[in-house]
């Protein structure tokens, strides 16, 4: 009884295309149709034909304004301008990041500072064109968990119970949390 199950909640829980960040107070929206996944050291977003690519990260600003973060960490950037953000201070610019094998890829970068609380930097690319619209509606997504997101922030938690007369595994997967396959995950979980 009370063992986690599922997503831990020190890591984020990602619902669809959200992810809820409990510890470090903030959540991060997805364009409808693009796919997140929530990697140790960042973020990866990917668009639903997978031509396009967001990566977020923990940005380090050390007290510089978000222009000159951006331009330390990309020696062409350009284009630079301020974004208006909800709680936060945000810049946004293009320049090219290394897609290895000496090939540059034309890219959106953008930086959300939300000092004291963590901050993130952002680059997004594609095969054919350059996520402008996406990493801006990503930048601008990322705030404070409300009320009701730091519930969804929460971990799950295995909970024992005695069954009674006409339970069946379809009664109780109705009646559970678990999102996917519940009926399926009850009777694994119960051998």
């Amino acid at each position: 009884d009370g063992m986690a199950y599922g997503p831990s909640e020190s890591q984020g829980i990602v619902q669809g295309n959200a992810l809820y960040h409990k510890a470090m107070d903030f959540t991060v929206n997805l364009p409808e149709g693009w796919t997140l996944h929530n990697l140790p050291d960042r973020i990866v977003g990917v668009s639903g034909n997978e031509t396009q690519i967001i990566q977020i990260l923990p940005a380090n600003l050390e007290g510089k304004s978000g222009q000159a973060f951006l331009a330390e960490q990309f020696t062409d950037f350009s284009g630079g301008e301020v974004l208006n953000l909800s709680g936060a201070q945000g810049y946004t610019g293009l320049a090219s990041v290394d897609a290895g094998s000496g090939q540059r890829l034309a890219s959106r970068v953008a930086v959300v500072n939300r000092a004291p609380a963590p901050s993130f930097q952002m680059a997004g690319y594609g095969e054919n064109q350059v996520p402008n619209n996406a990493v801006l509606y990503i930048a601008r997504s990322i705030r404070s968990l409300n009320a009701e997101e730091q519930k969804l922030a929460t971990g799950k938690k295995i909970v024992v119970i005695s069954a009674r007369r006409g339970d069946t595994f379809a009664k109780l997967a109705q009646e559970s949390v678990i999102d996917k396959y519940a009926e399926q995950k009850l009777r694994l979980l119960n051998n």
